[in-house]
């Protein structure tokens, strides 16, 4: 298959790109934990991707077409750690690119924007075959627990109140706005 130039941008997160992250998140990081059973890993990976996306420090990067920004090529959810150190790693949660267009640069664009260089490394909340690929081009460590670190983990309250929400239907609904675009983005 030959490649062609794309015309893309890296543009912040709108209100019309909130279903397809939500959803494509949702979707395409499932197949790598083909171990967990659906219930479990539907119920508690929707929560876990509302609550990263409505943190005040999490942005969102969308590479889309640059005549029709509402096609989207792919989009990368980061994180900013507090740490001292000034090779401080770039949290990344998710990052997806639409399988047609890998291969062409787009990830390297999105980390980019959220402030990526050469050398310095890539804390990945989320691990997934296609960052095994690409571990050592952008040095990317695998670190579940920055979901605690950055205070993602869950109370005992909100458990019981996402429990109550799953048995009354009440989830958030998806027309809702949990993005926030990147100083940089």
């Amino acid at each position: 298959m030959d490649t062609v130039e794309l015309e893309c941008l890296i543009r912040p997160v709108e209100m019309n790109d909130t279903h397809f992250i939500f959803k494509t998140w949702l979707k395409s990081y499932r197949e790598n934990l083909s171990k967990c059973p659906d219930l479990t890993y539907y119920k508690w990976q929707q929560l876990v991707i509302r609550r990263i996306c409505q943190a005040p420090t999490s942005r969102v990067a969308v590479c889309c077409d640059a005549s029709d920004q509402s096609f989207i090529y792919g989009f990368c959810v980061a994180d900013t750690l507090k740490t001292t150190d000034k090779n401080e790693p770039l949290c990344v949660h998710f990052c997806f690119v639409k399988y047609s267009y890998r291969n062409q640069g787009l990830m390297k664009m999105m980390l980019d924007a959220h402030g990526w260089y050469r050398g310095r490394p890539v804390h990945m909340s989320h691990w997934t075959r296609g960052a095994w690929d690409l571990h050592k081009r952008y040095h990317l460590v695998h670190n579940p627990f920055l979901l605690m670190q950055l205070g993602y983990a869950y109370d005992p309250e909100e458990k019981e109140r996402h429990a109550a929400d799953v048995q009354k239907n009440r989830l958030q609904k998806d027309d809702e706005f949990p993005f926030r675009a990147g100083p940089g983005v």
